[in-house]
């Protein structure tokens, strides 16, 4: 005896008059059954339901992803500007012999400092957790330090 298909759930609904008429036009031209369009237009509406759900989430996550990302960027502007008041106030205050000087060491220090940090690691992730395990060891140096009573003073951030 041969197997039949595995019986799929019957739903019963009622169409109005011309409804009824333009799947019976669209079946015959398509020569298929009316249940195939019927079933072919409700797979069709689900996705499209669920396309629109998904768009709505999506939105929702776009906006939230915007929203942090405006709020770090004013952090950094509002940081950068600080360090531009800072630097403002040293160089004005500097002797006015060794201000470009200074100025120009300070850069290329500063620089290869951070083409060293920068060469030393593949991923900028891995530079973010060497830094916070660097962190991490000075407050443990400093914490020891200051309970040693001795403050070893030579610690050597440029590096």
């Amino acid at each position: 005896m041969p197997k039949s298909a595995p019986r799929t759930p019957m739903v019963h609904l009622r169409l109005l008059p011309g409804e009824d008429e333009r799947v019976a036009r669209l079946a015959a031209a398509q020569k298929k059954s009316k249940g195939d369009i019927i079933r072919r237009a409700v797979v069709f509406y689900l996705e499209h339901l669920e396309a629109e759900e998904l768009d709505r989430q999506e939105s929702k996550l776009e906006a939230r992803i915007r929203k942090m990302e405006d709020r770090l960027a004013g952090l950094l502007a509002r940081g950068n500007i600080d360090i531009g008041v800072v630097l403002e106030i040293i160089y004005m205050n500097m002797p006015q012999e060794d201000k470009e000087e200074v100025l120009k060491k300070c850069q290329k220090r500063s620089a290869l400092r951070l083409k060293r940090k920068f060469a030393a690691v593949q991923d900028v992730r891995d530079l973010y957790k060497h830094e916070i395990v660097k962190a991490e060891q000075e407050e443990v140096d400093e914490v020891s330090g200051a309970s040693g009573g001795s403050s070893g003073g030579g610690s050597d951030r440029a590096g």
